[in-house]
């Protein structure tokens, strides 16, 4: 009785911590066009969410290949969510974990995900954190993709104006002066000496 109380509470403080693993009955293939190897974490996201790409490689990088696909990724959980965990981001491969979200409580959230370690089928629901190196791919339309749009868009706006500075418009008046030229040229009078010639012999 002791023993079954002990694993109780040990049950309990690893939930509390976010570690605890529920493991369900393994997911038989379930999606035709998933391409992603059977029970790895990428083949149940692809399975559970089928407007994610099929080559979007390794975990880690799904966040990557969502946002130059056109998908809204924010840092925000919202149900439905594929939560990407960068490399070795809250004790996870060093490829990186993804999964889908299926509770948000704050900020802390609630997954269902295969564990490509182990690539049985099984579906593994375990609770984790938002921070750093978390990130959330959201569904096109939804309100957190109208949310972040407008953010983006308000962001850019903002940008936009900070990078167009106003000018203020100045009119320079330029006055000339009038400058009269007055030229005196002093008038010059040329006398000729007149010359008397007087003939030989006659003084």
């Amino acid at each position: 009785m002791l023993r079954i109380k002990t694993l109780a509470l040990s049950a309990a403080a690893a939930a509390a911590a976010g570690l605890l693993s529920v493991a369900v009955s393994p997911a038989t293939p379930s999606h035709a066009a998933d391409l992603y190897p059977y029970g790895q974490c990428t083949y149940y996201a692809k399975a559970m969410r089928p407007d994610v790409s099929n080559h979007w490689g390794d975990a880690r990088f799904w966040a990557y290949g969502a946002r130059a696909a056109g998908f809204p990724v924010s840092s925000q959980p919202q149900v439905g969510d594929v939560v990407v965990f960068g490399r070795n981001i809250q004790g996870r491969s060093p490829y990186g974990h993804v999964g889908i979200v299926v509770a948000v409580q704050g900020n802390r959230f609630k997954i269902d995900s295969m564990w490509g370690n182990e690539a049985t089928g099984r579906v593994h629901v375990t609770w984790h954190h938002t921070g750093y190196g978390v990130s959330f791919i959201h569904r096109r339309g939804s309100a957190a993709a109208t949310s972040t749009h407008k953010k983006a868009a308000t962001k850019a706006k903002a940008s936009v104006k900070h990078a167009t500075p106003k000018h203020p418009v100045v009119h320079h008046t330029t006055t000339h002066p009038v400058v009269h030229h007055t030229t005196t040229h002093p008038v010059v009078h040329h006398t000729t000496p007149t010359t008397t010639t007087h003939p030989l012999g006659h003084r």
